[in-house]
């Protein structure tokens, strides 16, 4: 009985001897602890003028300091803007001044340590791409389309104005007359009711228009839009005589209706015709007051709203804005062109009137394919002037 009692006791020490050696023991497969530093989160905030951006760095473990890269559109490589190297909150704040307003940046960070008298570098945090932040107001391109007439360079980009930014979409006019038509279907068409429903110049835009100015990326962002006052729903249409008299629209003065053409709207070609003018512009002040639009003589441009009859249905005619910014109906201005036939030139002949594109784009889908100009509505309609009938103006080349 002792005797066994006795090799219980051994056989208790040994297991404990043991198990107290093995807790000493390191185990061989731990890791060294990491001494680099953590990947940075990093939040943008551009200023309302677009010309700066200030980044807020999130505090990141392990590390002594940040080193902030930035690359502009076009750009092929990141250009370093600033190492910070202070601890505190202070140290993970700075704004990048003096920027491009018009253009769009991509932004990131790495933070880094001193281990061991050497800089150890962490991991690169997501890239962020801020973009120009659109207001109403704002020249941006979208789409080209020909406009200098110079046929054989290409398309040129489409500049709009931002008429309204209604949340996550812009309600866009074209800066310029694009083309010279006129409005109206052909009058043997069975469905002629001289209404914007069934106009040649509606199937035009929603039509020819888009396939030639716009990619599909582009065109995926055009949102139909619901045209009350004439029945229609459209992706693009002509601005109203309602709007352009809308001063929450950008249109407060007379002047801020005008427009001027394209060289393409002005001197119109293709492959069955030669060069010819179009757009119609009153370029001779011994005739009339010369009036300008961005140092541009501007013209006549039509609008989708109808003229009716004394019982209120159209009669075939559309309302236009003059070049002066007034607005007027064909049928008062077919009496004025013909008065003027009589007193100066009997084969004076207009062949179209300014086309003047209006849509509502999807800013979310559409980000990525505009471009602000850095110029607004009232910078370029600020220039707006009239060369009065028989003024001497040496600045004018007539």
């Amino acid at each position: 009985m002792k005797k066994n009692l006795r090799r219980l006791a051994v056989l208790v020490m040994s297991v404990l001897l043991l198990a107290g050696f093995i807790g000493r023991v390191e185990p061989a497969a731990a890791k060294a602890k990491s001494t680099k530093p953590a990947k940075p989160e990093v939040a943008l905030q551009r200023d309302i003028d677009g010309k700066s951006i200030t980044v807020t760095i999130d505090k990141t473990a392990r590390t002594d300091g940040y080193k902030i890269l930035m690359k502009e559109d076009g750009a092929s490589a990141y250009k370093k803007v600033k190492t910070l190297k202070k601890s505190g909150t202070e140290a993970r704040t700075y704004t990048i001044k003096n920027l491009d307003p018009a253009k769009t940046y991509q932004i990131k960070v790495r933070a880094y340590n001193t281990t061991d008298g050497k800089k150890v570098w962490g991991k690169y945090s997501e890239v962020t791409t801020v973009t120009p932040e659109v207001s109403t107001g704002d020249i941006i391109t979208f789409g080209s389309y020909e406009q200098d007439a110079s046929y054989e360079n290409g398309y040129e980009p489409l500049e709009w104005i931002v008429l309204k930014k209604d949340g996550d979409k812009l309600f866009l006019v074209s800066v310029y007359a694009l083309e010279a038509d006129v409005i109206d279907q052909d009058e043997d068409d069975e469905r002629f009711d001289g209404s914007w429903k069934h106009s040649e110049m509606r199937a035009y835009l929603n039509n020819s228009f888009i396939t030639k100015a716009f990619t599909d990326k582009e065109a995926a962002a055009i949102l139909q839009t619901e045209l009350e006052d004439v029945g229609t729903t459209d992706r693009v249409f002509l601005l109203s005589y309602n709007e352009v008299k809308n001063a929450e629209l950008g249109f407060e003065r007379v002047e801020d209706r005008r427009c001027a053409p394209t060289a393409h709207a002005v001197f119109w070609e293709d492959d069955e015709s030669e060069s010819e003018e179009c757009v119609w512009i009153w370029d001779d002040p011994e005739f009339g007051d010369v009036y300008y639009a961005n140092d541009v003589i501007s013209c006549f441009w039509w609008l989708r709203t109808p003229c009716t009859d004394k019982s209120g249905n159209p009669n075939g005619e559309f309302y236009m804005v003059r070049d002066s910014g007034k607005i007027t109906s064909v049928e008062f201005w077919g009496e004025e062109l013909d008065s003027f036939r009589s007193d100066y030139d009997e084969d004076f002949y207009v062949d179209g009137f300014g086309v003047r594109p209006a849509m509502v784009i999807s800013l979310d889908k559409a980000k990525k394919l505009i471009k602000l100009t850095g110029r607004t509505m009232k910078s370029d309609w600020s220039k707006a002037r009239t060369v009065e009938a028989w003024e001497d103006d040496e600045d004018d080349d007539w």
